[in-house]
């Protein structure tokens, strides 16, 4: 149900500080814009960089998959073409031959005239002694027999052992196969360019804090790494972050110590069973995607700069427009008010006229009977002439009194809200109204409780309200055979404000009528007797003073209006002005 339909107040706002209330229109208008423009735009950037950030990242790993499988593919053909040439050199030549120095010798000059592929390169007899050496080491009086790597290579005819020291206690690779001539056994063992082969994995490293290692499957360095760690050292890596053949993997502090997050890509060699494993810094890695995501968010934080820029302009325009145009209609209403007054001044002019006719008739009468004497009375005489002026100036007192509160209500005077004694406002206003009233058998009464609170207000505005209120009274009783209107002032506790009622006994307002009385020029009196502006009139001035206003009717038995005014809480000891005293200059 409609507010206009019910007991219920119809209040449109309070009293506000332009400036403030501009500048909180301003900052409303502009958050909602910011956030009405920013969040679509969050919404399409956060998807597209979490779509780009999963896709980049699945991109960069399976390229760094791809990598490493096909370095491990190097690596692995590496020491594949080293055990084939050493299986050629066998098939090639015989044992016989291969004793002899100097053929030996040939073989691995020839076989490192491209490339260092080998260290030393020697024959060994099934007992385990060299039978032909050629290299920088003096192993001719080794027994090999009893290392771990001879055992190995007669069980399964070819081998490629870990880093060890062995004889010559320096770090190197064997690698070593088994031949039959004739039912004799022989070996043919080289040691791998440790050199060369760091060089190969130098070559693999990737990023300026990247590094390619070679682990067994114990963890320990099969070639000297980047880092400070050296060859055949345990390296920090958790080799159950290996368990497949191939893979990458994120991990956090691969070396004792360390924080940093990392790459971890790996695969595993056909043989030597070692793992080959490429790592580099998570941040390095994912520079390029650091940079996308750097850039959306600075194409975030710009593209909102920019809308903040263009909505600020637009919303100061717009609160610009409001500004002027609440201006406008601010002096548009002030025109109304005036304009409403001047409608009930108009409506009052018979009451008045006819209040100070009475008067009048008194002052001709008193004419009279001095001319009817030809001149003065004496002093002393019945009919004295003190007597004559007094009831004169009695009867003109009188009529300037209603004469100056009808020119106080209808002129239009710009004043500030100040306290205001209702119980003295309801006198005044009754009394431009009485008259009329009790032309039409209409009878007005106006009581206010003791020790009213002072209302807060434009006392030019609270009249206006009145007058607008109580000329509707009278208006709805016109056609009935009399009736009364009803007004009451009282202090209303719960609501902190004080309350004034104006009740009549006129012909109500109907159901559909209600919900449109205090819309401006609706008006139910016949053309001509209404300008339907005296409601919405009083509507704004309650609103404005910070009230409120019920209005409760039922057609055929009558209307109350109840109006709330703000009380004031200052204490003065000046007494309320008036509109009579506030008017008692000719010159106003």
């Amino acid at each position: 149900m409609s507010a206009r339909e019910s007991s219920q107040p119809v209040r449109r706002g309070e009293q506000t500080d332009p400036l403030s209330h501009y500048s909180r229109l301003f900052f409303k208008f502009l958050l909602f814009s910011m956030v009405c423009a920013t969040i679509p735009l969050a919404v399409i950037l956060f998807h597209l960089h979490d779509s780009y950030y999963e896709y980049s990242g699945q991109k960069m790993k399976t390229a760094m998959q791809r990598r490493i499988e096909a370095n491990k593919d190097i690596v692995d053909d590496y020491f594949r073409e080293r055990l084939n040439e050493l299986h050629v050199i066998s098939r090639l030549y015989s044992f016989e031959y291969l004793k002899r120095q100097e053929n030996l010798k040939r073989i691995f000059d020839t076989f490192n005239s491209s490339a260092i592929n080998y260290e030393d390169l020697g024959v060994i007899n099934q007992a385990g002694f060299h039978e032909s050496y050629v290299g920088p080491y003096n192993l001719w009086a080794n027994d090999y027999s009893v290392t771990f790597w001879f055992k190995q290579l007669m069980a399964e005819g070819a081998v490629v052992t870990d880093v060890f020291l062995g004889y010559r206690m320096i770090p190197h690779i064997i690698m070593a196969i088994v031949n039959e001539e004739n039912g004799t056994r022989w070996i043919l063992r080289a040691t791998i360019n440790s050199y060369l082969l760091n060089a190969k994995l130098r070559k693999l490293i990737i990023g300026e804090a990247g590094e390619a290692v070679l682990l067994n499957d114990d963890g320990f360095y099969q070639a000297a790494p980047r880092s400070e760690a050296k060859v055949m050292t345990k390296s920090g890596h958790d080799m159950s972050t290996f368990a497949k053949n191939s893979g990458v993997e994120i991990v956090s502090g691969v070396e004792p110590g360390e924080t940093t997050r990392k790459i971890l890509a790996y695969s595993w060699l056909a043989n030597p069973k070692w793992v080959l494993v490429m790592q580099q810094d998570y941040d390095e890695f994912f520079a390029d995607r650091a940079y996308a995501n750097q850039a959306t968010w600075t194409f975030f934080v710009v593209s909102a700069l920019s809308i903040f820029l263009v909505v600020a302009v637009s919303v100061a325009y717009i609160v610009t427009a409001i500004k002027r145009r609440d201006s406008e209609l601010k002096a548009l209403n002030a025109q109304l008010v005036q304009t409403g007054k001047l409608a009930a001044v108009g409506q009052l002019a018979a009451g008045v006229a006819h209040e100070i006719n009475n008067p009048l008739a008194v002052i001709q009468s008193e004419v009279d009977l001095m001319r009817e004497f030809g001149r003065l009375p004496s002093p002393g005489s019945a009919l004295d002439a003190d007597r004559f002026f007094h009831e004169i100036d009695t009867q003109i007192d009188r009529c300037s009194r209603i004469t100056r509160k009808l020119l106080s209500f209808s002129r239009q005077i710009k004043s500030e809200p100040q306290p205001v004694d209702m119980s003295e406002k309801l006198k005044d206003v009754v009394g431009l109204f009485e008259k009329w009233a009790l032309t039409g058998g209409v009878v007005i009464t106006a009581e206010a409780d003791p020790d009213l609170p002072k209302v807060h207000g434009d006392p030019f505005d609270i009249s206006q309200v009145l007058v607008n209120l109580i000329s509707n009274a009278i208006d709805a009783h016109e056609g009935m055979k009399g009736g009364a209107i009803r007004l009451k002032a009282a202090a209303d506790k719960k609501e902190g404000m004080l309350q004034v009622t104006i009740s009549d006994t006129g012909c109500g307002i109907s159901r559909e009528d209600l919900p449109y009385i205090f819309d401006p020029f609706f008006t139910t009196k016949p053309v001509g007797k209404g300008t339907g502006l005296g409601l919405s009139i009083s509507y704004s001035i309650v609103e404005n003073l910070g009230g409120k206003i019920f209005v409760r009717s039922e057609p055929g038995k009558g209307t109350t209006f109840t109006l709330l005014f703000p009380v004031t809480h200052e204490e003065t000891t000046e007494k309320v002005t008036s509109y009579e005293t506030s008017q008692s200059s000719p010159d106003r």
